[in-house]
């Protein structure tokens, strides 16, 4: 052992080592430089702008709604590449509606290094401008699961139960509800409310709503000696010269049942009346060949007592007319 500590003494007592120790040293220092000074590339993504669109237009059918940014520089300038200081933006200050066209993605920076480089794989972007247009639709809760035994459900109620959106031309006009969010019943044994938002569908992603959150009641009680019948729906008072197809299924009535007699659906009339619309000036404002109006549902009794009658669902239809 003390032979191999005199070696030792000996070695580094000698101009070898230490020409070794400033080489190791040097080397460590280039391997540094070397490393900082490597040309890096990182890639992002982050969602396009859209800038300038007049507020009477609105865009729909975005072939992309991310960019992917490329920052190119060294290593130590890369650290923090500053993503809040880039944007990836379409510019629209001169367009019209019409059909789709392609739009160059340009990258606006701030604060970024003059030695680092940023660019973009994307180019350009397919997208439709169009006019913008508000409409008023329904909102429709979104009950799922089972109650349990012994437990009926006999009303779904949404606050607020119409909702105002804006958005593209076409896309307004397709369509005329929307779904909350899901709100599971299941183990649910009484009343009870939920505060939910919009369930999420592809048709939607080009809409703006007025409301974005909404309260759900789910009015459930015991099923004790309450049936529930499944009832036609018929179109009181029609027009001969217009046609009407309705968007829905049976309705729903909940009855409470008597000791004395069984009630049937028979027992029951379940209608929307479309003789009080003036269904031609209707037309005469909306030159289309057909028209969609949400209508109530009226349930009443033939041979059995109004009283009688909890509930039904849905409490509202849509109605289709359109000129023969």
């Amino acid at each position: 052992m003390k032979g191999f500590a005199d070696k030792v003494k000996k070695l580094t007592a000698g101009r070898d080592f230490l020409a070794k120790l400033i080489c190791l040293a040097l080397a460590g220092a280039m391997w540094a430089l070397v490393s900082s000074s490597k040309v890096e590339t990182l890639k992002f993504k982050i969602p396009i702008m859209l800038k300038n669109l007049p507020p009477n237009l609105t865009v729909s059918n975005m072939s992309e709604r991310f960019a992917t940014v490329i920052f190119e520089g060294r290593n130590d300038d890369l650290k923090s590449p500053m993503l809040k200081s880039v944007k990836a933006v379409v510019n629209l200050e001169n367009v019209y509606p019409g059909k789709p066209r392609y739009y160059p993605v340009e990258i606006e920076k701030q604060e970024i290094p003059e030695e680092i480089v940023v660019s973009t794989l994307t180019r350009e972007v397919l997208l439709t401008v169009e006019r913008k247009e508000d409409k008023w639709i329904e909102v429709i809760p979104s009950v799922t699961g089972r109650v349990p035994a012994g437990a009926i459900i006999i009303d779904k109620i949404v606050v607020p139960e119409r909702v105002k959106v804006s958005g593209p031309r076409s896309v307004i006009n397709e369509i005329q509800s929307v779904e909350t969010e899901d709100v599971p019943v299941d183990n649910e044994i009484v009343e009870f409310e939920r505060q939910v938002g919009i369930r999420k569908d592809d048709r939607l992603k080009d809409l703006t709503f007025g409301d974005t959150v909404f309260t759900v009641k789910v009015v459930i009680v015991d099923a004790k000696d309450i049936i529930a019948l499944s009832c036609p729906l018929r179109i009181r008072g029609a027009v001969k010269e217009y046609g009407y197809e309705m968007k829905g299924s049976p309705v729903e009535v909940y009855v409470r049942s008597k000791a004395n007699r069984a009630v049937t659906a028979a027992d029951l009339d379940a209608f929307i009346d479309v003789g009080d619309m003036n269904v031609k000036k209707l037309f005469e404002n909306e030159k289309v060949p057909a028209v969609w109006r949400e209508l109530p549902i009226i349930v009443a009794g033939k041979n059995a007592v109004i009283a009688d009658i909890v509930s039904y669902l849905p409490k509202k239809v849509w109605i289709k007319i359109s000129r023969k």
